[in-house]
């Protein structure tokens, strides 16, 4: 397994980044404007739940789903089979998968679950299993928006998402040659605050406790979100996609 210790970077030696704003897009909107997913051999590192795995696989991928936490990796083996996804337990520092068999490596909203000690190395994995003319695409949240706003009394990760910044720049960044860096809008809806509740505390991965989700300062501040068919909180991402596997390095 490839285990990187990046010294010094010289600049050059940087991938060259072009920025842009997409607009509202969710995550699938967000990729698919990005990448070609048909026919393509994706994996998804940190897949939770499988939602975006399974929805790049009837875009045509063949997508697998690896999730670390033991708790939701069994709900995934014994839900109903999906086509075009084989969901798999492991970490994203150790992907179960040979060297250069992957088209295109994406975390999707899970980069900042990767433990502190394990985040070089996952990096330095997800390279690893890439074909020559493969991508890297990391999406994750930003401290910015109504729902982070909604979110931050008892779930801010603003210090996780500055830390993977810093691996990114780190780590990923002298490794390609091309960096697109997108941003975008999506829309949460949420039917009521039960619901809001038992989506923010019902997973086990992230060990969130459902009386913190409910506190009276956080329904006020779910109550301001109200619209004509729910509850709605833009959420702002940013996606990182990374091309142009370079060699000498």
């Amino acid at each position: 397994m490839l285990r990187p210790s990046w010294g010094h970077i010289p600049e050059a030696f940087m991938a060259m980044m072009t920025v842009e704003d997409l607009g509202e897009a969710d995550d699938v909107e967000v990729i698919a404007r990005l990448v070609t997913v048909a026919d393509r051999d994706l994996v998804d590192v940190g897949c939770g739940a499988g939602g975006l795995a399974r929805a790049l696989a009837a875009r045509g991928a063949r997508v697998v789903a690896v999730e670390p936490d033991p708790v939701q990796a069994a709900t995934n083996r014994a839900a109903e089979a999906s086509e075009g996804v084989r969901f798999v337990e492991a970490p994203g520092e150790a992907l179960p998968l040979a060297d250069g068999v992957a088209d295109g490596v994406i975390f999707g909203y899970s980069m900042h679950h990767v433990p502190a000690a394990a985040l070089d190395v996952a990096l330095g994995d997800a390279i690893r299993v890439l074909r020559p003319r493969g991508f890297l695409l990391v999406l994750e949240p930003m401290p910015e928006g109504a729902f982070y706003d909604l979110v931050k009394p008892f779930h801010d990760e603003a210090r996780d998402y500055a830390r993977v910044n810093r691996a990114l720049a780190r780590v990923v960044g002298p490794k390609f040659a091309r960096h697109r860096r997108a941003f975008a809008t999506d829309s949460l809806a949420f039917d009521d605050f039960d619901t809001f509740v038992a989506d923010m505390a019902g997973t086990s991965y992230t060990e969130i406790e459902r009386d913190a989700v409910s506190a009276d300062p956080v329904r006020a501040r779910f109550d301001a979100g109200r619209a004509d068919d729910g509850y709605r909180f833009a959420m702002r991402l940013r996606a990182d996609l990374y091309q142009g596997l370079r060699k000498d390095i």
